[in-house]
């Protein structure tokens, strides 16, 4: 068992017994039910993801391993910040045992504007160092290293980064606006320009496939559909978080304009 596949387990289990608490609590109202849908969906997704036919698809194609780097790293962590998934753990604890939890992630907690900042550089290392050719050949001869290493390094650094960024039901976003839009801009900017030398850049395949028969190379032509996913799935998530965070600006100034006036009276 892999870890993912063990955290996703975990976490659907804890979501359906959170879920069945509420209920002989009385606390389980109709808001709950499609954050619970959406906590419970993303762990199975995330689980059929990191096993079986999907795993080994991601092992042996790139545009295929591109496709799971995209749901591991982007959009299962979208799905649990929203669904408030920790919230929804917590639910399956006694109360005492979730006060002590409370307490102590308050202890430790990092916000606001540092917390996201340190997100953002988290998550771009961690993605350009695992495609660098060495590093992503290396990691591909040993599924271990993709198992232990680099799918955990996605989920985590996805799950930070956009903690920053996206309101759940049970939480508010703490950072500012104007930093929450530089570090989608920047992380958009980055895949592309990833997505860019892997295929524009370059006119031979960078990366070898792990097989049964050892590694394999692979051509030139998935290389590039492999980045054109990157850059797709990039505008994918970025747009539309453009788009609300645009919503933050005029719902908090009335209008852009009120926020660039504001933006520049303050510099």
């Amino acid at each position: 068992m892999t870890p993912l596949l063990a955290v996703a387990a975990l976490l659907a289990l804890a979501v359906v017994t959170g879920a069945v608490c509420r209920r002989r609590r009385g606390t389980w109202h109709r808001r709950h039910r499609l954050p619970g849908i959406v906590a419970l969906a993303s762990s199975i997704v995330l689980a059929v993801t990191v096993i079986g036919p999907v795993d080994k698809m991601a092992m042996t194609s790139l545009p295929s391993h591109m496709v799971a780097h995209v749901i591991v790293m982007f959009l299962v962590p979208m799905a649990f910040v929203w669904s408030g998934i920790g919230h929804q753990v917590e639910m399956a604890f006694p109360v005492t045992m979730r006060r002590r939890i409370g307490r102590a992630l308050c202890r430790v907690a990092w916000r606001g504007d540092m917390s996201l900042a340190a997100s953002v550089v988290i998550l771009n290392v961690v993605m350009v160092a695992s495609h660098l050719p060495s590093v992503f050949n290396s990691v591909m001869a040993h599924p271990a290293m993709m198992n232990w290493v680099v799918e955990p390094s996605f989920l985590l650094s996805g799950w930070w980064f956009f903690g920053g960024l996206i309101s759940a039901p049970y939480r508010q976003v703490r950072t500012r606006l104007s930093r929450q839009l530089l570090a989608v801009v920047a992380t958009m900017a980055e895949m592309l320009i990833m997505a860019m030398s892997m295929s524009i850049f370059t006119k031979s395949p960078w990366y070898q496939m792990g097989g049964a028969m050892g590694p394999m190379n692979m051509s030139f032509a998935s290389q590039q559909l492999a980045a054109a996913i990157l850059w797709i799935c990039g505008d994918f998530w970025g747009v539309p978080l453009i788009v609300v965070i645009f919503r933050r600006l005029i719902d908090r100034d009335g209008s852009l304009l009120a926020a660039l006036d504001r933006r520049v009276r303050s510099v």
